[in-house]
């Protein structure tokens, strides 16, 4: 046999065909498996290197290839939406729960402030300490929450007693009474929980928001016209003394 007719082979038909590499009827016009490489992110060094001169930078984080706009390693294209398939969709439950994530973040961010007091539902009181919705809890807890979990307390007044038997009033500069490196801040909001939040500068975890028990805290600067709650209710009631 011609070695150069080793490649080929024969079909049923008797036309002859090119033979892959391999032994046997199954590497006959078997055509190799092709791989698809997964898709990589935009990374403007790497590209740089193969195309020079080709990648130029439009502020932070944003970079401008081949008529194409990346930020942070992604394409963004506005597209059409006669572009988009909007029927026989079945999105995973992991999208779903994703993009009603989105929606609701974009519905109430606007309403809800840094240090608010808020609640999740069926659970304990919580505030805002970062945007995005993480939250401080009042067992020390933070939690990173979807916004449509939060009830936002607009109205929550409630009476708090500190270490002296004064009333602790929102916007009050307290300390604490205990401990080794006792904290100072002011009070975002006390709550019927008997649970004081407070905010300080000088505490970077949670964004400086806090909490402590009214017990323990007693006025960094006393400003309360008078005296404490007992003393006051002394002095609307003489038959109290």
């Amino acid at each position: 046999m011609n070695p150069s007719e080793q490649d080929y082979t024969e079909d049923k038909r008797g036309v002859k065909r090119q033979r892959n590499l391999g032994s046997g009827k199954n590497a006959i016009n078997k055509r190799p498996q092709r791989h698809t490489a997964q898709p990589q992110r935009f990374v403007p060094a790497e590209v740089q290197r193969v195309y020079p001169g080709e990648v130029a930078k439009h502020g932070k984080d944003i970079y401008k290839f081949h008529n194409e706009e990346y930020r942070n390693g992604f394409c963004e294209k506005a597209v059409s939406v006669t572009s988009l398939v909007v029927e026989d969709v079945q999105p995973t439950l992991q999208e779903i729960e994703l993009f009603q994530g989105v929606t609701a973040e974009v519905n109430v961010s606007e309403s809800v402030n840094l240090r608010q007091l808020a609640q999740l539902k069926r659970k304990a009181n919580e505030v805002v300490v970062q945007p995005g919705f993480r939250i401080l809890d009042e067992e020390g807890n933070t939690h990173l929450v979807p916004p449509r979990s939060l009830l936002l307390l607009k109205n929550a007044f409630s009476i708090c007693i500190d270490h002296e038997g004064h009333e602790i009033r929102k916007g009050d500069t307290m300390k604490e009474t205990e401990g080794d490196s006792p904290r100072n801040g002011k009070v975002i909001q006390p709550y019927q929980s008997g649970v004081v939040f407070l905010f300080s500068r000088d505490i970077s975890e949670n964004n400086g928001v806090w909490y402590a028990s009214p017990s323990r805290l007693t006025p960094l600067t006393p400003h309360h016209i008078g005296t404490s709650v007992k003393d006051s209710l002394d002095k609307m009631n003489p038959a109290r003394n």
